[in-house]
């Protein structure tokens, strides 16, 4: 049932995006469009028992293999808001009831190190979600965070590393930082990526609008082309020398007794005619 659930909602959604972009299609040609009212569909979908909403979020954060996502330790690199906003996309995405938040069954999949000792320290364990979010942002500290971003931006800069991969850190790191000029991010990534000036700025001049648009240019990854190739083993070359004494070995080695040092023709396990 939450199979088809998530299907119907991708399904309506994919639909509504087929006809924005027929609509498009038709204004760049001059054509005349009616509008169109863009819907919500999970509007009209029904909300599930809490132990079922309960279970499937368990099973979406269990697939977070790294907890990089849904998981907030309280380190100083970490940015709570992000952790919550994340949560609560999540909640938005499947309609999800943020009660299903309130047990320590789910509190203590969601934070860790710091963050999840805090929160045992509470008498009182059962949090709505905003209460569970003002108690973890007691750990953040906005300045100490931007500082240690910024040393790990730094790293960076290092052009010897793969593009590709100081695209993913960057991906990784930017987020954690406060809301900033997106200006300042365009200069950011330019000392992180100097190969990739000429692109960025191209796509400034075009008028982006956001950070996602701007590491959006840098392509898709393709880790596979970037995977060392597996050399093929080749069988040893070996000397005329080597050859030689290879077949002085064969032809000294008796195919009777199997010992070195007499002929076949000369072994008393020969069989007798």
């Amino acid at each position: 049932m939450f199979a088809d659930y998530v299907n119907t909602v991708k399904t309506d959604y994919e639909h509504q995006i087929a006809q924005l972009e027929k609509q498009v299609t038709a204004l760049k040609m001059g054509e005349q469009v009616d509008s169109i009212s863009v819907t919500d569909p999970r509007e009209n979908l029904p909300t599930f028992p809490l132990p079922i909403q309960r279970q499937k979020f368990l099973e979406l954060v269990d697939r977070d293999k790294t907890n990089q996502i849904y998981v907030y330790s309280g380190e100083v690199t970490e940015s709570p808001a992000l952790w919550a906003s994340r949560i609560e996309n999540i909640m938005k995405t499947f309609n999800f009831s943020t009660c299903i938040l309130e047990t320590s069954q789910v509190v203590s999949k969601l934070l860790g190190g710091k963050a999840l000792l805090l929160y045992r320290k509470q008498k009182n364990q059962v949090l709505p979600w905003v209460e569970l979010k003002r108690l973890v942002h007691t750990l953040d500290k906005p300045v100490l965070r931007s500082i240690a971003v910024h040393k790990e931006l730094a790293k960076l800069e290092d052009t010897d590393l793969p593009i590709e991969y100081r695209i993913k850190m960057i991906r990784h790191w930017e987020p954690q930082l406060d809301p900033s000029p997106l200006g300042d991010r365009v200069v950011e990534v330019i000392r992180i990526i100097p190969e990739k000036e000429a692109d960025i700025m191209k796509a400034v001049e075009g008028g982006i609008s956001s950070f996602d648009q701007l590491l959006g240019i840098m392509g898709p990854k393709d880790e596979s082309s970037h995977q060392p190739q597996k050399a093929e083993e080749q069988p040893p070359v070996l000397s005329y020398k080597q050859k030689r004494a290879a077949k002085d070995v064969r032809d000294k080695t008796c195919t009777y007794c199997h010992k070195e040092g007499h002929k076949s023709s000369q072994c008393f396990k020969r069989p007798k005619r």
